[in-house]
């Protein structure tokens, strides 16, 4: 019988096998784990990264792992690598994503997860009771003798502790001389594995920082942004890792800066001209950097900022730098002066925050001011029906008409609103019908305004689209439901028409069920099996929910259905076994 290890007690262990960075970036990894192969006391996974690896995790017949191998550098190099910490992950919470329901081995599973607790407590329990120091010493000992990675943790720990700071900026500095060796440029495909390297000298240096060595690392750490920015600038990053590291590296230094005690005047001199040099990455930020500034930093940061403003060429707008424009409004929130704000949101006529201005205003209060910019928003075009947008240039209409509500002026409201939707029609005809039709709704106008509603709609051209469909079901009007459905299709809403509206056709109803099932049948090997089984599922229960008048023709359609779909698709083993264990 195969049996898969006690996967969630070894996941609790992998803080002691894997770096945080690691641990960290196996996330991106969980949903490219595959499994490939299962045998007794061991299982094979392949996973997409910088190319495609291939990982081993064995255990012995107690389920405890004694094995975990992975093809990729960072493995081979003898650590415990992110592919690895994601396949532990696939095996104690995606279980059910690897295994085939016959598989006898997802029992185990089920029991470690159940005994996690126990485990936990039972361990906790015998540390708490060991009687002496020496006892305590020695059980670690013993794990360190058969634990690579927790040696070198505790070794990190150890030098952090005792080692003098000359000796100790040494053993960095030759940590930096190999994480940042000369490289020339970097492709896609070997992206990943520097910013693991990197990751792993961050890791070495937050180890050293949560040991009180803040001030030896700080100075290094400095010089890493700027090295991590300079091979961004010739490396092929497109997957973003090299930039997650840099933006780690500076949220990093902000914590170094405020334990090392750092002149906050040079700090704030120094956050101003990276800032200013820097791309487009990392992102600093003036939250993050202000426990190390206090109120000495933060004067001289404001100082700084304004010197800038005073040394931009003549003809150049200050707003037209990003990240200026940024410190200026950071500042601005900081003391809590909306005039300010609003001040720095629209000094570039070309990109006024308007709906960010209008937020401000409310905010504090100044009403009266915020439906002014409403009204400069709404001259000036800038009000969207993009339900979901939350950009801070654009207003979007629902809120536009909640605004003019709450003021008193619903038939403002519904104006604009009403204009939009009867413009010629664009991208956005569909969102305002939908922001139309729920204002109508809330303001208990539907009904006296449905009909106009309904005629203006149906001189659009909806092909492709299933808005008007859906705004009939949800307003209960079922038949005009099934009218559009006829005229446009219900390509991407059929399921909702079939449950609001089905028993109003049923034998239309049915035709959509068994049209659906075209697309389940594109995908082949089992998972498109299981889905052509469900959808066979769901049509036999719609069926007993009709009349028991068409019950009898419906059922003689689905068998029909079913006989023929086995003949066209007999050649595919895996649906035929998965339709005859349904009872198809």
């Amino acid at each position: 019988m195969n049996y898969v290890p006690s996967v969630l007690p070894v996941f609790e262990q992998v803080y002691g096998l894997a770096s945080s960075g690691s641990i960290d970036r196996a996330e991106d990894y969980y949903d490219g784990i595959r499994l490939i192969r299962l045998e007794d006391r061991l299982a094979a996974f392949e996973v997409e990264g910088g190319r495609t690896y291939t990982l081993t995790l064995e255990w012995d017949g107690n389920g405890d792992l004694t094995g975990a191998t992975c093809s990729c550098p960072h493995s081979a190099s003898g650590y415990f690598c992110k592919h690895l910490v994601a396949a532990l992950y696939s095996l104690s919470e995606d279980a059910q994503g690897l295994l085939d329901a016959s598989n006898n081995w997802a029992d185990p599973i089920r029991a470690a997860i159940a005994e996690t607790t126990a485990d936990s407590e039972l361990i906790s329990a015998y540390l708490q009771n060991l009687p002496t120091r020496d006892e305590v010493v020695h059980l670690v000992e013993k794990i360190l003798a058969h634990n690579h990675s927790a040696q070198q943790y505790v070794l990190t720990l150890a030098k952090a502790h005792f080692s003098p700071p000359e000796n100790l900026v040494a053993e960095i500095e030759r940590g930096y001389k190999r994480t940042f060796r000369p490289r020339g440029y970097i492709d896609y495909y070997k992206v990943d594995d520097v910013a693991e390297e990197i990751s792993l000298f961050l890791d070495f240096l937050a180890d050293y920082v949560a040991n009180g060595r803040a001030k030896e690392v700080e100075p290094i750490l400095k010089r890493s942004i700027k090295r991590i920015q300079t091979i961004i600038g010739n490396a092929d990053d497109s997957n973003g890792f090299l930039g997650e590291e840099c933006q780690r590296a500076v949220d990093f230094y902000a914590e170094t800066a405020k334990l090392a005690q750092l002149d906050p005047r040079n700090l704030a001199r120094w956050i101003v001209k990276m800032r200013m040099e820097s791309p487009s990455y990392p992102r600093f930020t003036l939250e993050q950097f202000l426990p190390a500034l206090g109120e000495t930093g933060l004067a001289t940061y404001r100082q700084e900022v304004d010197k800038t403003l005073v040394k931009l060429p003549p003809g150049t707008e200050w707003y037209d730098n990003t990240d200026l424009h940024q410190m200026r409004l950071e500042l601005a929130m900081y003391d809590d002066d909306p005039d300010e704000i609003v001040a720095v949101l629209s000094a570039n006529p070309k990109y006024v925050a308007y709906w960010q201005i209008i937020n401000v205003l409310l905010e504090a209060g100044r009403r009266r001011e915020a439906m002014e910019w409403l009204e400069r928003a709404r001259t000036n075009e800038r009000v969207t029906f993009r339900t979901l947008s939350d950009n801070p240039f654009w207003v979007p209409a629902r809120h536009l008409a909640r605004l003019y509500v709450e003021e008193g002026f619903p038939e403002e409201a519904h104006s604009y609103l009403w204009e939009k939707f009867c413009a010629i029609p664009n991208t956005e005809t569909m969102e305002t019908a939908l922001v139309l039709k729920d204002f109508l709704v809330e303001q208990g106008q539907w009904e006296q305004q449905c009909t106009k509603f309904w005629e203006t709609f149906e001189q659009r051209d909806w092909q492709g689209y299933n808005i008007p469909l859906l705004i009939a079901l949800d307003t209960g009007d079922n038949q005009r439901a099934w009218k559009y459905a006829d005229r446009w299709g219900a390509e991407y809403v059929w399921r909702q028409l079939a449950e609001k509206a089905g028993r109003l056709y049923p034998e239309k109803t049915l035709d959509l069920y068994l049209e659906s099932l075209d697309k389940d049948l594109l995908t082949t090997g089992r998972k498109g099996a299981a889905g052509v089984v469900q959808k066979l599922h769901e049509t036999k229960r719609f069926i007993s929910t009709c009349d028991a008048d068409v019950v009898p023709q419906l059922r003689a359609t689905f068998e029909t259905a079913v006989k023929n779909l086995r003949e066209d698709y007999r050649i595919r083993p895996a649906l035929m076994k998965a339709l005859t264990q349904a009872g198809y």
